[in-house]
């Protein structure tokens, strides 16, 4: 939010032909970030908040509608990282 409250971003795609969210709380979302925008990886979409006590950032990550977890494969969390380092 552009007066420093607590944002969340939501960030959809398809990770070898799974559904991949990625929600992102406590971020502070670029203002030329809009609604449907389309995103390259590597593309810095915001910040993390510096306006809270304890700056941090929450990720959560769903493939194909469920949470992920340490059942996913190890090639699959691999591609994920590579997407939001």
């Amino acid at each position: 939010e552009p007066d420093g409250r607590l944002g969340a971003l939501y960030v959809q795609g398809i990770v070898e032909g799974h559904n991949l969210i990625a929600v992102y709380a406590h971020v502070h979302v670029k203002d030329s970030l809009k609604l449907n925008d389309k995103v390259e990886a590597g593309k810095v979409l915001g910040w993390v908040n510096r306006k809270i006590k304890d700056p941090h950032l929450h990720l959560e990550l769903s493939l194909d509608g469920s949470p992920t977890t340490s059942k996913v494969p190890k090639r699959m969390a691999a591609k994920i990282y590579s997407l939001i380092a």
